[in-house]
């Protein structure tokens, strides 16, 4: 998963505008790619939408890409914590 944090708590990208389709009088908004930040993160497993938020112009001011956290070696369980499985 790629994770993208931004100081503003809410930010809001359309990478792809939607499509507006007029239907009985009614405007509706179809497709499109929409990436809604919530209390400042945002994460997706769509490589595609990953690779455009890097290439985006506001990618470094407003917004920027997390580092992954590595993994444990252990996977995870620590001996110093209580309840792991290494736990003496």
């Amino acid at each position: 998963m790629t994770r993208f944090a931004s100081p503003h708590r809410n930010y809001c990208i359309y990478l792809e505008s939607p499509k507006r389709k007029l239907e009985r009088d009614e405007v509706k908004h179809e497709g499109g790619v929409k990436c809604q930040f919530v209390n400042g993160a945002y994460a997706t497993d769509d490589p595609r939408v990953a690779a455009a938020l890097r290439k985006h112009p506001a990618c470094g001011t407003a917004f920027h890409e997390m580092k992954a956290e590595p993994a444990a070696p252990d996977g995870g369980n620590d001996k110093n914590k209580p309840g792991g499985k290494n736990a003496a």
